[in-house]
């Protein structure tokens, strides 16, 4: 199969060295930052052409640049009385137009000293301009790009400083210490279910993102600190954009590699309305590779298929629709027969158990923006989403010729969502933004297993029912000048299921100290609900019978601090710094003395649910952060991030300990370079090192483990212990060939391609009665082809 693959990629590679020079188009539209009017008479200049090339915005803020030789370019955009822009390294293909939503700001001018300050990078600063601090726009190239992300947002961005990984085997991060759990999705503009493939009940990740990275846009990353508009979130944000289809022509992506066949077409609906469309459809692929001997980190090939799509509606009336979805479903099963006992494959169960895992999600939404004058501007979002997890587990008997149920649980999650945000900007120096938002939530928990000794099925959650969260916020942003900027806030939020009632204060402050220097400070309280599975966790009370004893816990609670410093040392260099301190506090926690709390959820493949919760737990994680960054520019570039950091909490016994995700720290190196063979080819080459410090753990009752045949841990020393460092190196080879109208890229990702032995767990084995280690995936090369005309 490689041999093959490795003489195609040769026979393109001879192929592209021959041939005439191919153009292509780039237009887009240009609009204001905050109110999105159009800016007609803008100004928009490739700079590395000879004779420079350009063009200016029409009424509707529309330019378009045609016969431009593929390559990457330099665009400038320049508007009367907005801070100029420049687009670097923006890459030209030979078979999509490139196509450009650029938004500008406003210049705010006192005296003449004003004009002279240097303009920022349109990278160096999130598309958000609310967010003052621990915030990173990431563009879809990077997704692509960046070894080891495998087209993931997830894994792209634990290539930034704070973040860091929970496992190999799936796409969960961690922030600054704080679990998975406090991680929120949202795309569109508007939260959604965790978007993963395999994803567990109550987690923020999976095994294989549903998003499909050739369907995005460039996106927000916050790490902290929020602004006011986020809410039910205390760890990050990831605020994910679906582009637009092309309004002009139609064009079409074909992939094939270890993440699955796929599809992709888009194009008009309606030319002279700009109307349009992109879909995009994918389908598991991983039996085939599995033939080959490819270790997935797991002893099952899990099956999957997903979709996403937008359709885009202008009008000259009635403001912009837009209707937009994505989907994904999962099937995997692990058999006894197929058990694996070199610890290098996840073994969900011991040997003598089949079980069943199925999973899905869904949202389909509709936006409308309006603007109603040239100062405010409105935004609607209504949504439905479904979130689904069923798992069956039948143990087996009669040297495992006959099934038993033993386990049964379904959970089934409805949402129906509803925002609105209205934008009004007073003058260049302050703008006011106010939202108003609703979930009701209809769910459905079943979770019963056989207990032998009793001969019946006992259950610890049966519950169907609804409950709403009620959100709002309010927030201005003041720019006193161009060197000094305040964002101040408050977000309002109400469970009605209790009903929890959180009102959190935020601010952010941005100050220019020189013309390449900023300094800025965020702070703010974040709350965030549990996990519906928690609230209703039921208990066999003295009386037979069971009650659910959580339902009155309320939000756990997070105060943040963040002071930056972000210097442009060159016009390709960046240097930033981050310290940060954030109080953790109304963590669910038991009643009776133990080391158990909710803010160390995530650290396992199982959500560990309690009875007889209370909100006094306590905890706080403190760090310093480091980014070394050289833009893509002069055909290469590099990142350098690195996080020391304490994570720490109290369970009901008040032991204060390491959390689950107390790394210590954290470094991440990774460059790139692409040699341009010729006019039609380049060669890409993409390597990554990523160390961090082991994971905590609780040791194992080696004697008590035994005796019981289960796993049983020694609660006075919960996470005491920690597993030698992590290392992985990654590589990305990646050769693009372009013919006219029609590019192919053939990629090879191989992640640990040294091998190299990344402790996961210490476990108890109950097939072999021993105790064990589990390990991270090993050499795991992952092949990719794809074809865009």
């Amino acid at each position: 199969m490689l041999r093959i693959y490795f003489i195609t990629l040769i026979l393109f590679v001879v192929q592209g060295l021959k041939g005439q020079p191919i153009t292509q188009s780039i237009r887009g539209t240009i609009t204001d930052k905050i109110t999105h009017q159009p800016l007609e008479g803008a100004t928009i200049v490739l700079l590395n052409t000879d004779p420079l090339k350009g063009a200016k915005t029409d009424e509707q803020g529309r330019f378009e640049i045609n016969a431009v030789l593929i390559g990457r370019y330099d665009i400038q955009i320049n508007y009367i009385g907005y801070n100029p822009l420049v687009l670097h390294d923006v890459m030209v293909h030979s078979a999509k137009e490139i196509i450009l939503n650029i938004e500008m700001e406003e210049r705010v001018v006192t005296t003449s000293k004003d004009i002279l300050i240097r303009n920022r990078r349109e990278k160096d600063k999130p598309l958000n301009d609310m967010a003052m601090v621990s915030a990173r726009v990431f563009s879809v190239e990077e997704t692509g790009r960046y070894a080891g992300s495998l087209n993931d947002p997830a894994r792209m961005a634990q290539n930034f400083a704070g973040v860091q990984a929970n496992g190999d085997t799936r796409n969960d991060i961690i922030i600054r210490g704080n679990s998975p759990l406090g991680v929120q999705w949202r795309l569109e503009g508007i939260d959604i279910p965790n978007p993963n493939h395999f994803s567990g009940i109550g987690t923020s990740g999976g095994a294989i993102s549903i998003l499909n990275n050739n369907n995005l846009s460039n996106s927000d990353f916050l790490t902290g600190a929020f602004p006011a508009q986020y809410g039910n979130a205390t760890a990050g944000i990831f605020d994910l954009r679906l582009r637009n289809g092309n309004d002009k022509k139609r064009e079409y992506t074909v992939m094939f590699g270890m993440n699955g066949i796929e599809a992709g077409a888009e194009g008009p609906i309606n030319k002279e309305q700009h109307s349009s469309y992109i879909v995009n459809y994918r389908y598991s692929t991983l039996g085939l590779f599995q033939t080959l001997g490819i270790n997935f980190g797991a002893a099952s090939v899990p099956k999957y298929q997903d979709a996403v799509f937008k359709i885009h509606l202008p009008s000259k009336k009635w403001g912009v629709f837009d209707l937009f979805a994505i989907g994904g479903y999962n099937t995997s099963a692990f058999y006894s027969k197929d058990y694996d006992t070199t610890g290098r494959k996840l073994n969900p169960l011991p040997k003598g158990f089949n079980t069943y895992f199925t999973n899905y999600m869904g949202v389909a939404g509709l936006g409308h923006a309006y603007n109603f004058s040239s100062k405010t501007f409105g935004k609607l979002i209504l949504t439905y989403s479904v979130n689904g997890n069923q798992t069956t587990i039948d143990s087996l008997y009669e040297n495992e010729t006959k099934e038993f149920k033993w386990l049964n649980r379904n959970y089934v999650e409805d949402k129906l969502n509803a925002q609105y945000m209205l934008t009004h900007k007073f003058n260049s120096r302050h703008n006011t933004q106010l939202g108003l938002y609703y979930s009701h939530t209809f769910f459905k928990m079943q979770d019963s297993f056989y207990v032998t000794a009793l001969k019946l099925y006992r259950k610890i959650l049966d519950y169907n029912g609804d409950a709403g969260l009620f959100r709002a916020f309010l927030q201005h942003q003041y720019k006193m000048n161009e060197q000094f900027v305040i964002v101040a806030g408050i977000h309002a939020m109400n469970f009605t299921l209790n009903p929890s009632l959180a009102i959190e204060p935020r601010l952010g402050m941005k100050y220019q100290a020189r013309k390449n220097i900023w300094l800025s400070l965020g702070t703010g309280i974040h709350q965030q609900q549990q996990p519906m599975i928690t609230y209703f966790y039921q208990t066999r009370m003295s009386n037979g019978v069971d009650s659910a004893t959580n339902t009155k816990l309320g939000f756990t609670r997070s105060a943040h601090v963040v002071l930056g410093l972000d210097w442009l040392m060159a016009k390709d260099f960046r240097l930033k710094f981050e310290t940060y301190y954030q109080s953790l506090s109304k963590i669910p926690i038991e009643q009776i003395s133990s080391s158990y709390s909710l803010v160390n959820q995530g650290a396992f493949y199982f959500f560990e649910n309690k009875p007889h919760l209370i909100n006094r737990g306590k905890g706080y994680n403190i760090g310093a952060e480091m980014t070394l960054e050289k833009f893509f520019s002069r055909n290469y570039y590099f990142l350098i991030t690195g996080s020391l950091y304490r994570s720490m909490y109290k369970g009901s016994d008040q032991v204060e300990r390491h959390t689950a995700f107390d790394g210590t720290y954290a470094v991440n190196m990774l460059l790139g370079y692409d040699l341009i063979l010729n006019k039609k080819s380049l060669l890409s080459i993409n390597a990554k090192a990523t160390l961090l410090g082991g994971r905590r753990y609780t040791p194992l009752d080696e004697a008590a483990s035994k005796q019981g045949l289960q796993a049983v841990y020694i609660d006075s020393l919960a996470f005491t212990l920690q597993h030698p460092a992590y290392f992985r190196p990654d590589i990305r080879i990646a050769y693009r060939l372009n013919w006219k109208k029609v590019s192919q890229e053939f990629a090879l990702n191989i992640n640990n391609f040294i091998n190299r032995d990344n402790i996961q767990s210490l476990e108890y084995d109950r097939t072999r009665n021993a105790i064990g280690y589990s390990y991270q995936i090993g050499f795991f090369p992952v092949i990719q082809y794809r074809l865009e005309f």
